[in-house]
Parts: C-alpha cells; sequence; structure tokens
C-alpha cells in the first residue's frame, strides 16, 4: 500500500480544483459549486472533531443527515455526494487518503419531477406572443430588426417542435 501523503485539507482541496478544472476541464461553475461543498465539508468536519483522511460511511451518513435535516433538498444533497465520491476518489489515487468513505454509501434518491404541462390557452397565448412582431424594438444590442425577427422566428419553431413531442408523449 503506498504511503500517504500529508498535507492540510485547504492545500488538497485546491490541488483538486485546479485538477477538475485544468485536467478535467470541468466548467467554472462546476469547480465553484464543488468549492462550495468541500468547504461545508470540511466545516461539518471541524465541527464534529473529525479528521478528514480518516472518515467512515458513517461519518459522511450523518453529514447527509445534517444536510436533510437543515432542509437542503435532494437535487444538491445529491451533488454534494458526487462532490465528496469524485474528491475522495482522487485523494486516493493520489495517495492523500488510503480509504475512501464515499464507496460504501448509500446514495438518497432524488426525487423525480412531474412534467409541467401549458393548457391549451396557454399555448395559444404564448404561440401568438411570439409570433407577435410588433413588440421587437429596432435596436437590440446593435442588432437590426430583420435580425431580431429572425431570432424570434427560430424560437417559434422550437416552440411548435417541443410543442408537439409533447403531445406526442402525453397521448402516446
Amino acid at each position: 500500500m503506498a504511503e500517504v501523503i500529508e498535507s492540510s485539507f485547504e492545500e488538497n482541496r485546491k490541488a483538486f480544483l485546479s485538477f477538475l478544472k485544468f485536467t478535467k476541464g470541468l466548467a467554472q461553475t462546476t469547480c465553484y459549486n464543488y468549492n462550495s461543498d468541500l468547504g461545508m465539508w470540511n466545516r461539518w468536519l471541524i465541527d464534529a472533531k473529525l479528521d478528514w483522511r480518516n472518515c467512515t460511511p458513517t461519518d459522511v451518513e450523518q453529514f447527509v443527515a445534517q444536510l436533510s435535516h437543515d432542509g437542503v433538498g435532494a437535487h444538491t444533497v445529491a451533488r454534494k455526494i458526487s462532490c465528496l465520491a469524485t474528491f475522495y476518489k482522487w485523494g486516493k489515487r493520489n495517495n492523500v487518503v488510503q480509504e475512501d468513505p464515499i464507496y460504501q454509501i448509500e446514495k438518497p434518491k432524488r426525487p423525480r419531477r412531474m412534467p409541467v404541462w401549458l393548457e391549451v390557452e396557454e399555448q395559444a397565448e404564448l404561440m401568438r406572443a411570439t409570433r407577435n412582431y410588433d413588440d421587437i424594438p429596432e435596436n437590440v444590442f446593435g442588432r437590426s430588426r430583420e435580425f431580431s425577427i429572425g431570432v424570434r422566428q427560430r424560437y417559434e419553431l422550437l416552440f411548435e417542435l417541443f410543442q408537439k413531442s409533447a403531445l406526442a408523449k402525453r397521448w402516446g
């Protein structure tokens, strides 16, 4: 077994985020969210008087329970777990930690969302709005009126495609 390299959480968080951004090419927003998630995890560990290098699956489950108790939504909790899983997998590969505490935990199920359908009257109103070219100004961000009408026509077409697709799914 490889020897674990001793370093601070902050040093490893920065190295991990650099890996995500420059090696994996993740979006800046994703890196920002992961940075926030890791900061929240570190604060929770400090409050619980736990060492981040020796966490157990039970510790992670307690963290998740605390998040749920605090009213954090299931999708956000799932992202935080995904962040920790990626972090500890990276840490294990780089000899920062010996064990991955996320590997064994049961991940919470994300609730399925019900699709939102526009009623027939709402669909007709939206179609009227997209087909109304009278409200398009002459100059929007340096673009000509003709350019803006072309954009509006593309939105109109996209809406019609969505509408037809939704109807096909709705009625089989």
